[in-house]
């Protein structure tokens, strides 16, 4: 084929890469920093406990490890201890053979590398939910294998920040998945075994808000944000750098993170944090949860339900705060004004937003806080997660500098756009054959009953329709199977529809 053919075909498919773009929902805006954050850390460095994670792999999904190593190094300048610093990362960003900056990660266009100097403890087949337990619970087992568990006990503060892809009631990993009730196992445990004093949690992920909606009581010393709501996905920005053809990071992270950076940690509280973050959020709405004064519950009685969290913005917030005077509602307030294109929510217990960032986060002093209402931060270039590995094959076809380049790039592309569409007609059929044959039970199934009865549907779905490591659109599509136990339909009667769809 000679190269005017594949100009030709150039030009052809110009269309529907500015149909991707719109679609794609971009949107730039300059969000300025605000500095009053709450303190996350214990004044005691030792007694503060961080754990770091990035939920994928693959080049795509660059922006979710560039989270993690930029979060790193703001805790450790924050004086936290490395030994009580858990990463877990899969580590196959800063060498892999599409990184045109060899052993660097960039979290925006300024392309400061913050992959040097990280300590990653858990890194390739060991980025598994249940490693993430483990590591948790403070497994004995890992532990007698030298590696790092979480060792904290009834005087320490807990900071866990998770950053990757999700959907209703569920975050990924490269390999399996973690639900919502599994969360709550998790953090019951860690309450019964008093293994805190406080405990703040950071969800970067599509649908995060289910994650926590319902389950998170406010009497137990948890606070949680996240970067979206039970119901919309998140965003990523830096998404058009001009080397770099993926999201440098993610709208809620980015915000957090700076703020974190920028701001008096000591004096900034989480409140301040999470109005700061719902400011910059523009295009979604940012929400927040739970009893504003903390009560007294005798441990019997607790089961964790629902209050709502924040969003990705938090990340950048928390390295360019000064963590002694930032609190955690400051962030919080920080990240939901930075992250325009979801609703970053909060839950758990309100009352920890008047705590200090650097409770969690750590504390240091830093001169350039002297001169921060001078600085600005842009965040630019926005892409809705589930259209990311689309446009990133897009300005792969649009970039490719041979035939070969373009034709690789352009059935990429194809293939990408083919399962897209089976699996959004599967999951219809699957809706429409459930609705033609079968009848609502009840109005509506209690929070617990609506995610089980959502587990067993998607259990049957990966195992007879498709994988969602193979689907990354998956995620928007889940909506409506689990709008399907919400609407009270057996779960049994769903699974026989799923069987007759997809044999």
């Amino acid at each position: 084929m000679k190269l005017q053919v594949t100009l030709d075909k150039m030009r052809r498919f110009s269309l529907l890469i500015a149909f991707l773009f719109c679609t794609d929902r971009v949107a730039r805006l300059e969000a300025a920093v605000v500095h009053n954050l709450s303190s996350i850390f214990n004044n005691q460095p030792s007694k503060n406990w961080v754990i770091l994670v990035a939920g994928t792999n693959t080049w795509e999904s660059y922006r979710h490890q560039a989270n993690v190593y930029h979060a790193y190094h703001i805790v450790r300048a924050n004086k936290i201890p490395a030994e009580n610093i858990i990463t877990i990362a899969y580590d196959d960003i800063a060498n892999n053979p599409k990184n045109p900056f060899k052993g660097k990660v960039f979290h925006d266009y300024e392309h400061k590398d913050v992959y040097k100097g990280v300590v990653i403890d858990y890194r390739g087949k060991d980025v598994k939910p249940y490693i993430f337990t483990m590591v948790m619970t403070g497994d004995e087992r890992l532990e007698k294998e030298g590696k790092k568990v979480l060792k904290s006990g009834p005087d320490d503060n807990v900071f866990i920040y998770y950053t990757g892809h999700g959907f209703r009631n569920y975050i990924t990993f490269p390999e399996g998945y973690l639900t919502a009730a599994q969360l709550n196992d998790i953090l019951l445990h860690l309450y019964k075994k008093k293994k805190y004093n406080k405990l703040v949690f950071y969800m970067d992920a599509c649908y995060s808000g289910s994650m926590v909606l319902d389950l998170i009581p406010p009497n137990v010393g948890i606070y949680v944000t996240t970067s979206a709501n039970e119901k919309e996905e998140s965003y990523g920005v830096f998404c058009t750098d001009k080397q770099i053809d993926v999201c440098l990071a993610t709208e809620y992270s980015y915000a957090w993170i700076t703020d974190s950076e920028h701001s008096d940690l000591k004096k900034r509280t989480l409140e301040q944090q999470y109005q700061e973050v719902k400011k910059r959020t523009t295009l979604s709405h940012v929400m927040k949860y739970g009893e504003m004064v903390s009560q007294k519950n005798t441990r019997g009685e607790i089961q964790f339900y629902h209050q709502s969290i924040m969003k990705m913005s938090a990340f950048v917030d928390m390295s360019l705060s000064d963590l002694k005077k930032r609190t955690l509602e400051q962030q919080y307030q920080e990240v939901k004004k930075r992250t325009t294109l979801s609703h970053v929510m909060k839950y758990g217990e309100m009352a920890m937003g008047s705590l200090p960032v650097e409770k969690f986060q750590g504390h240091y002093d830093l001169q350039m806080h002297q001169n921060d209402e001078a600085k600005k931060v842009k965040v630019v270039d926005r892409k809705l997660s589930s259209r990311m590995h689309l446009f990133s094959i897009s300005r792969r076809l649009m970039g490719a500098a041979t035939e070969e380049e373009h034709e690789a790039a352009w059935r990429n592309l194809h293939r990408a756009l083919q399962l897209l569409h089976v699996v959004k007609d599967t999951v219809a059929d699957i809706v429409r054959d459930v609705m033609i044959h079968h009848k609502p039970m009840v109005k509506r199934l209690p929070r617990w009953d609506e995610l089980m009865c959502f587990k067993a549907v998607f259990d049957q779905f990966q195992t007879h329709c498709f994988t969602i490591q193979h689907v990354p659109g998956f995620a928007q599509l889940s909506v409506q199977l689990m709008e399907l136990c919400e609407a009270g339909y057996e779960v049994e009667a769903t699974i026989k529809s799923l069987h007759r769809v997809c044999s």
